[in-house]
C-alpha cells in the first residue's frame, strides 16, 4: 500500500524520523533530476552546487511545497518534486548566466503536444511519462544548430505562421516547409536513438 500522504501528513507535523525518511527516499531522485536539468541546457554545475541546489528544494518542500502537494501517490510526488527540481535548477542557471536553450514554460503549454504530434510519436499516456519525454525533448533541441532551433520555436511556440515565418527567413513558403520537416525528421531520429519514452509510429 502507498503510504506517501502518511509520510508527508508526518514531516508536516514535525515528525523529524519522517523528515528523515523522506530525504532518503527523494535525495537520489532531487540530485538526479538537478543534475539532468543542467545537462538538458549543455551546462555542468559542480557537485557543492548540486548538493546546495538538492538541499533548496528540500528546504522549499518543507517550507511550502509538501503543503501544496494534492496527489496521493509517489509517481505523482515524484512528478511534483521533478517539476520543483527543474524550476528551482533553471532559475540558478539564469542567475548564472549559465542558462541556454528554450525558454521552460513554452514548453509545457499545447505546442509541446503539437511537436510530438509532427513528430509522429505517439504521447506519452500520463503525467509523469509526459514530463521524461519532455526533459528528453528539451535535451534534444539543443543538440539543433541556431537556425534549426529558430525554426522549431517559431513553428510552435512562438505559432508564427508560415507565412510570416518565411518573411521573416527571408525564403519562399515552400522552402520553409522543406526545413521544418528536416529538422522535424533529424529530431525523430534523436527520438529513435534515445530510446525516448514515445513509440515511434511512421516515417515523416
Amino acid at each position: 500500500m502507498d503510504n506517501t500522504t502518511e509520510l508527508i501528513t508526518r514531516c508536516l507535523s514535525g515528525n523529524k524520523e519522517a523528515w528523515d525518511e523522506f530525504v532518503d527516499d527523494y535525495s537520489r531522485w532531487i540530485y538526479h533530476c538537478i543534475l539532468r536539468t543542467a545537462h538538458g541546457y549543455g551546462r555542468r554545475i559542480s557537485t557543492e552546487d548540486t548538493d546546495e541546489l538538492s538541499q533548496d528544494v528540500f528546504v522549499i518542500l518543507l517550507d511550502k511545497g509538501l503543503k501544496q502537494f494534492r496527489g496521493e501517490s509517489k509517481p505523482y510526488l515524484l512528478s511534483y518534486i521533478r517539476r520543483i527540481a527543474i524550476c528551482h535548477t533553471i532559475n540558478y542557471l539564469k542567475k548564472c548566466n549559465r542558462y541556454v536553450g528554450l525558454d521552460d514554460i513554452r514548453l509545457e503549454n499545447g505546442s509541446y503536444s503539437q511537436l510530438i504530434k509532427d513528430m509522429e510519436l505517439t504521447h506519452p499516456p500520463n503525467e509523469l511519462e509526459k514530463l521524461d519525454t519532455l526533459d528528453q525533448l528539451k535535451d534534444m533541441l539543443t543538440q539543433l544548430s541556431a537556425d534549426e532551433r529558430s525554426i522549431v520555436e517559431m513553428s510552435y511556440f512562438d505559432q508564427l505562421s508560415p507565412k510570416e515565418i518565411a518573411e521573416k527567413l527571408r525564403i519562399t513558403v515552400d522552402t520553409y516547409y522543406v526545413r521544418k520537416n528536416r529538422v522535424l525528421s533529424k529530431l525523430k531520429i534523436y527520438a529513435v536513438n534515445r530510446q525516448i519514452s514515445s513509440t515511434a509510429r511512421g516515417g515523416v
